[in-house]
């Protein structure tokens, strides 16, 4: 069976080494390709196959709509969790995101 390959782009590098660990953790299926800019998504995009994408709403070089706009004109098909302590329903679910976790508080 391939290995599902998840891309999980995340600036903050404690809430990266969580995510990474919950979802490898969750599935020996599972690897992990972290980044932690939009853009440096973007290049892995060009360059691998991944299976899901789980990202920060708030990027460095980057916010959700535009991001999330080039996500699909690469990878129009794939599934994408959009995770944030930001009140942005509408805005995810208007640019294609598969599902989206609300981290309350600020806290990851």
């Amino acid at each position: 069976m391939a290995r599902i390959q998840i891309l999980s782009v995340e600036p903050t590098r404690d809430t990266a080494e969580r995510i990474h660990s919950v979802l490898e953790g969750a599935d020996s299926n599972c690897s992990v390709i972290h980044v932690d800019s939009g853009g440096s998504a973007i290049d892995v995009l060009e360059t691998d196959a991944v299976d899901c994408i789980v990202t920060e709403w708030t990027l460095p070089d980057t916010d959700g709509p535009p991001f999330l706009d080039a996500i699909r004109s690469r990878a129009p098909g794939i599934p994408v969790v959009c995770f944030t302590d930001q009140p942005v329903v509408d805005d995810v679910f208007g640019h294609g995101v598969t599902d989206y976790v609300y981290k309350q508080g600020g806290e990851n």
